[in-house]
């Protein structure tokens, strides 16, 4: 059974010139929406101003960033111990412990 959509009396013609007439309407009005989108002026969304923002920072924080700024100022070397050893290294007092330092190197190297 075969039911026909477009009516009793309606031809293909008349189908095929009713499409036209129905996008010639939508696209009118789309193309006046967007000229008419175009000659409005842009709404700023966003405000670009910049507010002052205050941040205060706690004794502690403020204690820990001033040794943070001395650690990074030191170079990590005791300079006296350094001066000492070599110092004994040059009369012949210094006497490296070998069982101490093989056991710290097996520390070291995790066994």
């Amino acid at each position: 059974m075969v039911n026909d959509i477009n009516g009793p009396n309606t031809s293909s013609s008349d189908l095929v010139s009713a499409q036209k007439r129905a996008q010639q309407q939508v696209g009118g009005t789309e193309n006046k929406t967007l000229e008419q989108s175009a000659k409005q002026p842009a709404v700023e969304q966003t405000s670009t101003e910049k507010k002052p923002v205050s941040v205060e920072l706690s004794q502690q924080a403020q204690d820990l960033k001033k040794l943070q700024d001395q650690v990074a100022q030191q170079d990590g070397v005791d300079s006296e111990r350094v001066q000492q050893i070599k110092a004994d290294i040059a009369a012949g007092r210094y006497q490296v412990n070998a069982e101490q330092l093989a056991n710290k190197l097996l520390d070291f190297e995790g066994f």
